[in-house]
C-alpha cells in the first residue's frame, strides 16, 4: 500500500533534511512500508507533461479553441494611425457594431449559422457561428473622432487616427 503524505505531515515521521525537497511545499513524499520515496508535484519534464495532456484532451490548444467565434485579427501602427483587421467572411457590414470609447476598440457582431442543404452530411465543422467580441486597448495618442471602418471581402478593416501632436516630425537645427 502507498501514502501520500506532504511534508509538513512527515515532521512528525523523519527528521532527515538531507532528503531531497524536504520542506519544499511543491513536493510530495511516498511511503512504501519503510522507505520513503520524493516527488515532485510539478513534473520535471514540463513539455513532456504538456503533450501528454494534449493527448488526453484530444487536440492542441489554440485560441479559437479556446474561444470559439471570435474572428481572428490582426493589430498593427503606422506613424499615423492604429490599424485593426479582423477577418470574418460571409457576413455583411451591417452585422458589425464598432466602437471606440475611453481608449477602447470594441468590434461585436453574429454570423449566421450555415444550414447545410437537406439530406447533406456535415463532416468537418470549422465555420464559426453566434454573437463575438473583440475588444482592443488602444494607445493614448488616437483621435476617436476620426475612426473610419470599411469591410470588403470577408475582411473588415478598422482605422483609427493619430493626434497630429503624437506624429513625429523633423525639426531643422538653425
Amino acid at each position: 500500500m502507498v501514502k501520500f503524505f506532504h511534508f509538513q505531515a512527515l515532521e512528525n515521521l523523519c527528521s532527515c533534511p538531507q532528503i531531497a525537497g524536504y520542506g519544499n511545499p511543491a513536493s510530495i513524499y511516498l511511503l512504501k512500508g519503510d522507505i520513503m520515496h520524493y516527488r515532485g508535484i510539478f513534473p520535471r519534464d514540463l513539455f513532456t507533461e504538456l503533450e501528454r495532456l494534449q493527448r488526453e484532451f484530444g487536440g492542441s490548444p489554440s485560441i479559437r479553441g479556446a474561444a470559439p467565434g471570435y474572428p481572428a485579427m490582426n493589430v498593427g501602427t503606422t506613424p499615423k494611425s492604429v490599424e485593426v483587421y479582423a477577418f470574418a467572411p460571409g457576413m455583411t457590414p451591417e452585422e458589425f457594431d464598432v466602437q471606440v470609447e475611453n481608449g477602447v476598440l470594441t468590434i461585436s457582431g453574429e454570423r449566421k449559422n450555415i444550414v447545410p442543404p437537406e439530406g447533406a452530411t456535415i463532416h468537418i465543422g470549422e465555420h464559426f457561428s453566434g454573437r463575438f467580441r473583440r475588444v482592443v486597448s488602444l494607445p493614448d495618442d488616437i483621435e476617436p473622432n476620426s475612426t473610419t471602418a470599411s469591410y470588403r471581402d470577408g475582411v473588415l478593416h478598422v482605422c483609427v487616427a493619430r493626434r497630429e501632436a503624437a506624429q513625429s516630425r523633423r525639426i531643422s537645427v538653425q
